[in-house]
């Protein structure tokens, strides 16, 4: 199982792997996870006894990086994007591929799963699996070329990316989407692949609320959370808005 995101990282798309691995075993399936080495993680036990495999990971963006911080928001992120490409997370593509065909010629595994964002991840699975056949899973937490919040810098990077997306929706022998509006569009987009896609929709592990005692808070207010990433495309205005107009239409 091929994930950029995984703990010690602690961000929304973590748990849908998690979840995977936990609940994967009921149906007879037991997965190991390649992910990349963070300063504060080493290759060894996770606390469940699962054997994860970290690879190196550079990052050849940090000097642009830099760069951006004296320019505004808005042009930082079109900078950036001239040199992203296919994303922030490219220098773990030769890590990452190398690594995962190695497992695959040496270990006794029946499937190749990926997830994205960042959607290197992909790209390190394709590259593996041309060199190593083992059915591959390819899964979609977010969009790629069609995704409203990351738009590439021209027409070329562009292109870039729709090739590398078709490519992957091609080659994978099964296609993962957390939304039916985004299963759709690629089967709309690539109807030979139109049969292996299939929706399996972002929740909550109800085991984890099991001892979870629902109150009332004693001001009597009720409080939105948003428990997701807050990236500077965002805007939170219209959700605000919309609010505010409830509750003057229902007081």
């Amino acid at each position: 199982m091929m994930a950029f995101d995984y703990p010690p990282r602690n961000n929304a798309g973590v748990h849908r792997t998690l979840r995977y691995l936990r609940y994967l075993p009921d149906s007879n399936w037991h997965g190991q996870v390649l992910t990349a080495r963070t300063p504060w993680t080493f290759r060894g036990q996770d606390d469940d006894g699962r054997k994860t495999v970290r690879t190196p990971f550079f990052r050849p963006f940090f000097v642009a990086s830099l760069v951006t911080r004296c320019l505004p928001e808005s042009h930082s992120i079109r900078f950036l994007n001239w040199f992203a490409v296919p994303d922030l997370f490219v220098g773990w593509l030769p890590f990452a591929a190398r690594t995962a065909a190695a497992l695959l010629r040496g270990g006794d595994y029946d499937a190749l799963y990926s997830t994205s964002p960042p959607v290197t991840t992909h790209l390190a699975a394709l590259w593996a699996r041309r060199r190593v056949c083992v059915p591959w899973i390819a899964d979609f937490r977010d969009a790629w070329v069609d995704n409203p919040v990351v738009r590439p810098a021209t027409q070329f990077h562009a292109r870039l990316q729709a090739g590398w997306e078709r490519q992957v929706m091609t080659s994978a022998d099964a296609v993962v989407v957390c939304t039916e509006g985004h299963g759709e569009r690629l089967r709309k987009q690539y109807p030979a692949a139109a049969e292996k896609i299939t929706v399996i929709p972002n929740g909550y592990d109800e085991a984890e609320f099991t001892y979870v005692e629902r109150q009332r808070p004693a001001d009597g207010l009720m409080r939105l959370v948003y428990a997701g990433s807050f990236l500077p495309q965002h805007d939170p205005a219209p959700l605000f808005e919309g609010i505010a107009r409830f509750i003057t239409d229902c007081p």
